[in-house]
């Protein structure tokens, strides 16, 4: 079933990196292959919401509880979506898409309630969550969130038993093909189309194999019981690397080192959110124009080299005649 038919994306890319803490890694080895689904809550169905982040986001944070074996008690994406567009300024007249570092900002400022307090219902994504919401919400003050700088960063990340957040833009072609068993063609294998702008978990990855394992928002009957596996080469090509993101107590890993204040992070993103999402939107639509351009180009060259070889073959009869 093509995507478009059910779900939305929701994915919004800053046209610069935000202000955010790092994490790197000294002399950390790591597997070749690591799964951790184990420690995975149910899959998210975020359904025609740009929730995907918020998806994301409340899937990583579930996964630090079910890590620890603690009893798990879902929590509110819509809850976390509202507060992540509250810092951008949109989230009581309009719905669209999330800045990763906007959903991070808002669970350190405002935590996250349970889902049974604040259920997910699209048609209330520009309500505000009542008050008892706040008053309940979890919060998270033993732990920090961090921008991670490659791809094999991610991969020790995971190593260490904490999924990332990643922001990519994908064409839709690759999600309808992974659609039945989750497994994306390798890079250039189809047309993948219009690119999409998406946010998802990074739960595994496998050197052999050459793929990431990955949990997505659309509910258990897309793909591998609602995960994907891709391709090292299709995320090589379409990863956000500036929006490689992990959350947890990052403080205590070995062999690793945090740089930077998650609660400056926080205030900046809360002071600057409305300017950032301007930014990110304004880059957006250059963005949109120049696929758009590209498209119309490549329409002519195809058109022009069918012509050409239609020619070729007039003349190559021409001449047996």
């Amino acid at each position: 079933m093509p995507i478009d038919d059910e779900y939305n994306y929701g994915a919004l890319r800053g046209a610069a990196p935000a202000r955010a803490p790092t994490l790197s890694f000294r002399g950390a080895g790591r597997e070749r292959k690591v799964d951790l689904r184990r420690y995975s809550s149910p899959i998210i169905d975020q359904q025609k919401l740009a929730s995907c982040a918020a998806c994301a986001g409340v899937s990583a944070l579930e996964h630090l509880v079910l890590k620890k074996g603690e009893p798990l008690r879902r929590r509110s994406p819509m809850f976390v979506y509202f507060n992540a567009r509250r810092i951008s300024g949109r989230h009581t007249n309009t719905t669209g898409g999330l800045m990763v570092c906007h959903v991070t900002a808002g669970v350190m400022a405002w935590g996250v309630c349970a889902e049974d307090e604040w259920p997910y219902d699209i048609a209330k994504a520009t309500h505000e969550p009542p008050k008892a919401a706040y008053d309940n919400a979890q919060g998270f003050d033993a732990i920090q969130y961090a921008r991670l700088g490659s791809a094999e960063e991610a991969k020790v990340t995971i190593n260490k038993g904490l999924p990332v957040i990643f922001g990519c833009n994908i064409g839709k072609g690759y999600y309808d093909a992974a659609a039945g068993d989750g497994r994306m063609p390798q890079y250039g294998a189809i047309d993948g189309g219009q690119s999409v702008a998406h946010i998802m978990l990074a739960v595994g990855y496998d050197d052999d194999a050459q793929s990431w394992l990955v949990k997505n928002s659309w509910g258990e009957r897309h793909g591998d019981k609602g995960y994907l596996h891709i391709p090292y080469g299709v995320l090589e090509r379409h990863v956000w690397h500036e929006d490689l993101w992990v959350i947890g107590e990052l403080e205590a890993l070995d062999n690793a080192r945090l740089e930077g204040s998650t609660s400056d992070a926080v205030a900046d993103a809360r002071r600057n959110g409305e300017r950032d999402v301007a930014a990110a939107m304004r880059a957006l639509g250059q963005d949109i124009r120049q696929d758009l351009e590209k498209r119309v180009d490549d329409a002519r060259l195809s058109m022009r080299e069918r012509l050409q070889a239609q020619e070729r073959e007039l003349e190559a009869r021409r001449k047996k005649d």
